[in-house]
């Protein structure tokens, strides 16, 4: 049948004008949210695993940095009072142990750069009596003392007391009852002494002082001597005639991260070596 048009109020009407056939909208299904949101979820998760890797590397680096660093501080503060072990005494007769090895692994220094020295005036008499010098001036009370008397002994003592109107030292610590005559040559003596702690902190103690620490974490130290031979062999001196015959000395230590490497229980572990030869070892 024919289509009739008809004008109303000057706008044409067609049966059927308004309808839009094959052009139906329509929104994201359930399933195509959900898998999109999973793939998002493995895409983030990603970038996380990976952030979190590349900052667990940075601090496991920065850890090792930090532990080179403090190995190596440490060995250039050991290798410079072994460089000066024996300096001001040169001129004593005979010579006493410069480089001590202690039992725990340790080691004590000594030496007299402050360059305070004294000879004895008058006889001691005996061991216990105090000693008259040409000058105190520099002596204190807590310092140690080397004493070498007549006969070619030496004693370590420690000043008790500082009679400064009498030029008098007073002493405790005198092992040998000897005739200490006028001439002696007496001298402060500088001990500096290297130890492990029970905190495993390598620790630094001058004159018997409080031991003040200058590493933490150290897994070990470990200390080799050589001995004066050609060619040197390591040997462990233990009397004080294989003392003197320390030539060189090496110093390997090793010390560990804060925290362990990669959330892992392993931490990381640096070591370092220095070999010194101190410069007035051998005395004569």
């Amino acid at each position: 049948a024919p289509t009739t048009d008809t004008i109303e109020n000057g706008t044409m009407n067609r049966p059927g004008a308004g309808f839009h056939r094959g052009h139906e909208e329509h929104g994201y299904s359930l399933i195509e949210l959900m898998v999109a949101m999973l793939i998002s979820t493995l895409v983030v998760g990603g970038v996380m695993v990976m952030l979190t890797a590349i900052q667990d590397v940075h601090r496991d680096s920065q850890q090792l940095i930090d532990a080179q660093q403090a190995a190596r501080i440490s060995l250039e503060q050991v290798q410079r009072d072994l460089q000066v072990a024996g300096v001001g005494l040169a001129w004593l007769v005979p010579p006493l142990p410069l480089v001590v090895p202690q039992a725990d692994g340790g080691v004590i220094i000594r030496h007299c750069q402050s360059g305070i020295t004294a000879v004895l005036d008058a006889d001691m008499g005996n061991a216990s009596a105090p000693m008259t010098v040409d000058d105190v001036t520099g002596f204190a009370v807590g310092q140690s003392i080397g004493v070498y008397d007549s006969s070619g002994a030496m004693d370590l003592l420690t000043i008790t007391g500082i009679d400064t109107g009498n030029s008098r030292i007073q002493h405790s610590g005198a092992s040998k009852a000897y005739l200490v005559a006028d001439g002696t040559a007496v001298a402060r003596i500088e001990t500096i002494q290297y130890s492990v702690d029970a905190q495993d902190q390598l620790t630094r103690a001058i004159d018997g002082g409080a031991a003040q620490p200058i590493a933490g974490n150290v897994v070990a130290l470990t200390i080799t001597y050589w001995d004066s031979g050609i060619p040197p062999a390591v040997f462990v001196p233990v009397s004080t005639a294989e003392m003197m015959m320390i030539q060189t000395v090496q110093v390997d230590l090793t010390i560990e991260t804060e925290d362990p490497r990669l959330n892992t229980v392993n931490f990381r572990q640096v070591t370092l070596t220095t070999q010194v030869t101190p410069r007035a070892i051998v005395l004569s």
